[in-house]
């Protein structure tokens, strides 16, 4: 899965400039329904893989966390996400590219994204 990070650019960049909140105090993994993505909980996924991991273990205990890869940081803001005009000319891309290959060993900190690798494993007899 690819999913919002909550590290220092990602949270900066889902505040601020994304619709849909961003709170890592609520203390379910539960949301109001409302308009179309408009009341989900962006940061939902780090909830449930990092601050929750106990939790899971012990109500899908079958569900095996392999790996949380973050990355991403600052291309999809000049790309202008889903929602908006992109905001960096065409031609730029290969200079943002250079500039998120530059950035890798950062991407715990400035990426925008995780790839999320998850395994079911059943324990024997289930």
């Amino acid at each position: 899965m690819v999913e919002p990070a909550n590290t220092a650019c990602g949270k900066f960049a889902h505040t601020h400039f994304h619709h849909e909140p961003f709170d890592v105090r609520t203390p379910d993994w539960r949301f109001e329904p409302g308009g179309r993505l408009t009341d989900a909980n962006v940061v939902l996924p780090w909830m449930v893989f990092f601050r929750d991991r106990e939790r899971l273990a012990k109500e899908y205990p079958d569900l095996h966390l392999i790996s949380a890869v973050p990355h991403t940081p600052f291309r999809y803001l000049p790309s202008g996400g889903f929602t908006m005009r992109a905001l960096a000319p065409g031609f730029s891309y290969p200079l943002v590219k250079g500039l998120r290959y530059l950035l890798t060993p950062l991407h715990g900190m400035l990426g925008m994204f995780m790839t999320v690798e998850l395994e079911y494993r059943p324990a024997a007899g289930s």
